[in-house]
């Protein structure tokens, strides 16, 4: 009797184990973390998934790795980032909704503000497409640049039209701009290397982004590939990052520098386009 009930309960287990979705999730940095904090949580079990998440370095490697299927989902760019790469690839990759956005800075490391970059001050750039004309386009809005009056989805320094204080442009790593910065006057920098280099977004920027409609494209997202079987039930995800504790870590974690964002159908749909 004592054997039928010790293997009645092993039974039970082992299909409450079946019943969890295993997830793969490629990460990096901050993303990373919240993810983890995630994977842990019990309203994670209640969903139905059993989150692993994997560590990744370098951007094109993760979204290529979800691409072919090594992934399940990736957490760690936004959509200007991921129609970059499906611009190069093929239309790889869809978002499977929206989860916050983190404003680009103007760092600098010896200036206070705006009006003391000199002519011909420095300024870093990232080499990676998106974040280059992020930065831009960042540079514009604060009075410093004018771009080419065509409409793009990617600007880069060579659609620059205008440059009153003829600023140099050292364009570089991205994750080599925050430890350059002694050598530069300014660097465009986004949210997340930021934070990881110890910066604030407060007190070491002279200019940054702010939230509207223009920045769409720099909304973070959740990417699949596009032919994953299980793309309709991962989008429960959004809910587990959505939800109030896990909001809760986040503000705290990040001092409110990622800030909550839910798109709708229509405006996921649109923020994935880009000149074919």
């Amino acid at each position: 009797m004592l054997l039928l009930v010790s293997l009645v309960f092993l039974l039970g287990a082992c299909q409450g184990q079946k019943g969890q979705q295993k997830v793969l999730i490629g990460s990096k940095a901050s993303d990373a973390e919240i993810w983890r904090y995630i994977a842990k949580s019990d309203a994670a079990q209640e969903a139905g998934f059993e989150i692993e998440v994997k560590d990744f370095v370098e951007g094109p490697v993760l979204n290529t790795a979800t691409a072919e299927g090594e992934v399940d989902v990736n957490a760690f760019q936004n959509f200007a980032y991921m129609n970059s790469f499906n611009q190069e690839q093929g239309d790889s990759l869809v978002a499977l909704g929206s989860t916050y956005f983190e404003p680009m800075g103007l760092y600098s490391a010896n200036l206070d503000k705006l009006e003391d970059l000199d002519q011909g001050a420095h300024i870093g750039l990232a080499d990676y497409p998106s974040d280059q004309s992020r930065a831009l386009l960042l540079l514009q809005a604060a009075g410093l640049i004018e771009l080419s009056d065509e409409e793009k989805s990617l600007y880069s320094v060579d659609d620059i039209q205008a440059n009153p204080k003829q600023l140099n442009f050292d364009v570089m790593n991205e994750n080599t701009l925050p430890r350059s910065l002694t050598d530069l006057d300014a660097a465009c920098i986004g949210n997340t290397i930021a934070m990881e280099a110890g910066l604030d977004l407060e007190e070491d920027t002279i200019y940054k982004e702010s939230v509207n409609d223009d920045t769409l494209g720099s909304v973070n997202i959740l990417a699949v590939a596009k032919d994953h079987p299980n793309k309709e039930a991962l989008k429960k995800l959004l809910d587990l990052y959505h939800s109030e504790d896990v909001q809760n870590f986040v503000k705290e974690k990040f001092k409110g520098t990622k800030q909550p964002v839910k798109l709708d159908q229509e405006e996921i749909k649109a923020a994935s386009q880009y000149e074919k």
